[in-house]
């Protein structure tokens, strides 16, 4: 009707003639409409976009066909008809809150040719000729971070409103899994809003969530046992820890551990180059010892110290001492594990760190630590699980976590049958950028954390997390982290699996080409004795369980960065209710 019409109208709920046809699916009226629009007009842009929503929208027979030729006349599937950069209100975001797979897809393929096509006629048009060729790439890089962010912001929202949803079937999830094909990744920062949103029940944006840009590091603590000798300790902290050598130095003289090599310690390193074998085990021989038996390999060590350490040899080594005659020799206790693992339990046990055996693949190592996990798990050593922790946690998963090569230390006391013997409580940081959380072993992390989450194991230590800034650097610094009241219990692998789950939401496409996620496939298009398009659906439904079980997770994990918080029940809206919501 010649009448014109801003941006400012049609967010105010006036309509154009362009919206108009594609609300009612007129594929001519809509192609018309577009060939005598004047592409140079400022309200061009505007009435363009605002259709492509309205297309989006509509339940039409040939709403694809308009969301295609609104896209290819210039339509901006990324652009946000509100002002509201926290939650923008794109084409894209539309889809996502619909559910609607197809549109999405419609519109993405449409928007890669319409930008191929402008970024070839940009470089051949003759005005431009003369600009160097980083004029075009700065170019073409904007116009590809916009396409990024407005995926990320869709993705986010699609697993927000997925995870309401609570269905394998929900087409919220089926719309994050296209855009996670189509290139949608999330950075940490949008991992930890699209936690703190489940948590919340509502969408935030990264303010409200107070997301932080510095990355996070760990901080936990252990007790090692100082060996009595009738003779009262003298004190003790960071500057000297001389007090806490002895069982380190027995370790040293054990004829398996000098033939270790490759040894990460330090403090074992100058020790075994400068002073040779000074110390023998039959310095030790006055102790009551017992024989450790793994793999066919016999292991002669303290009980008193193993059993300080381990719950389970503890209660082995009384049994064995209730019915072993006096004059017999010493008790064998048979492990059922390997000499490996024996080993690296010994090490633990005598020095507090492993310091040996790491394997240089990190896929290996990482299964090497899940496989000692669970052996501390069945053994009852919680300091051990949280080493193995640290470690899959750590940028560095080799290091020494010894009282020696440990951040910092302090006078304690280990509480053992109602009795108290002095020990040096050790604190170990680590950076936590991890190294071994890859997307080739994230699922069987997550299957270790929910066994060990299961059995429920208790420990008076934990560990902490902080953001880097706030972890502190110097040794007062982390001393200060020995306060009870910063490290509040919090169920072993919690951060792991909290880290875990996270590669799976930030790496999906990468997670579900991993070995352990194809073998679940291959094992259920085995049974399913349909056509290739049934196992096309199995690969489709299993993307969506994994991706469900971690949002999930996310609602009811207690991780927090200093005190633990109470545990929230947020009870979902109907999904047609919330998608409204959101778009309101």
């Amino acid at each position: 009707q010649g009448k014109s019409f801003k941006a400012k109208d049609l967010l105010s709920g006036d309509c154009c003639p362009l919206a108009c046809a594609t609300s009612t699916g007129s594929t001519d009226m809509v192609s018309l409409l577009l060939e005598f629009m004047d592409p140079l007009a400022e309200e061009t842009s505007s009435s363009l976009n605002y259709a492509l929503q309205e297309a989006v929208r509509s339940t039409t027979e040939y709403r694809l066909e308009n969301i295609r030729m609104l896209v290819e006349a210039g339509a901006n599937p990324c652009t946000s008809l509100t002002e509201d950069v926290s939650f923008p209100n794109t084409a894209l975001s539309v889809a996502c809150t619909k559910g609607d797979v197809l549109g999405l897809s419609v519109m993405l393929n449409s928007w890669d040719s319409y930008t191929t096509l402008k970024q070839t006629t940009r470089r051949q048009d003759p005005r431009l000729r003369r600009q160097p060729e980083s004029y075009f790439a700065a170019i073409n890089a904007k116009e590809n971070a916009e396409l990024r962010n407005a995926m990320t912001s869709a993705l986010v929202l699609s697993l927000f409103l997925g995870y309401f949803d609570n269905d394998i079937i929900s087409h919220r999830l089926a719309a994050a899994i296209t855009l996670y094909h189509r290139g949608a990744q999330l950075n940490p920062a949008d991992y930890a809003v699209l936690k703190a949103s489940i948590r919340k029940g509502r969408p935030l944006s990264s303010t409200e969530a107070s997301i932080t840009s510095d990355g996070n590091s760990f901080a936990s603590s252990y007790n090692h046992p100082i060996h009595n000798t009738g003779k009262k300790v003298g004190s003790f902290g960071s500057y000297d820890r001389s007090p806490l050598q002895y069982w380190s130095q027995v370790l040293c003289s054990m004829e398996w551990m000098r033939a270790e090599r490759c040894v990460q310690c330090s403090w074992m390193v100058v020790r075994g180059s400068k002073h040779g074998n000074i110390f023998t085990s039959e310095d030790a021989m006055d102790e009551e010892q017992v024989i450790l038996v793994a793999d066919g390999e016999r292991f002669v060590v303290n009980a008193s110290l193993v059993s300080q350490k381990s719950a389970k040899l503890a209660a082995a080594i009384r049994f064995e001492e209730s019915t072993r005659e006096v004059d017999e020799n010493l008790a064998e206790i048979e492990l059922g594990i390997s000499s490996h693992s024996c080993r690296w339990l010994l090490q633990h046990i005598y020095h507090g760190s492993i310091v040996s055996g790491w394997h240089t693949d990190p896929l290996q190592c990482a299964s090497d630590l899940l496989e000692l996990a669970i052996i501390a798990e069945e053994f009852i050593c919680p300091s051990l699980l949280r080493e193995c922790e640290m470690r899959l946690l750590s940028s560095d998963p080799f290091g020494c976590y010894c009282w020696s090569c440990c951040s910092a230390v302090r006078e304690s006391q280990c509480i053992s049958n109602d009795s108290a013997t002095p020990c040096g409580e050790c604190l170990v940081h680590v950076d936590g950028s991890s190294r071994l959380l890859t997307a080739e072993c994230v699922l069987d992390a997550l299957a270790v954390s929910s066994e060990l989450q299961a059995v429920g194991t208790t420990d008076d230590h934990s560990i902490v997390r902080r953001s880097s800034s706030r972890m502190g650097k110097t040794s007062n610094q982390l001393s200060s982290l020995f306060d009870k009241k910063q490290l509040n219990y919090i169920a072993p692998f919690m951060h792991a699996k909290d880290s875990a789950i996270q590669v799976c939401l930030c790496d999906f496409t990468n997670v579900t080409e991993s070995r352990a996620f194809l073998s679940h496939i291959d094992l259920l298009v085995s049974d399913d004795v349909s056509s290739k398009e049934g196992g096309r659906s199995n690969v489709l439904q299993a993307q969506s369980v994994l991706l469900l079980s971690c949002l999930l997770e996310l609602s009811t994990m207690q991780v927090s960065n200093c005190q633990q918080q109470p545990q929230t029940t947020f009870r979902a809206q109907p999904s047609q209710q919330m998608a409204l919501n959101i778009m309101n």
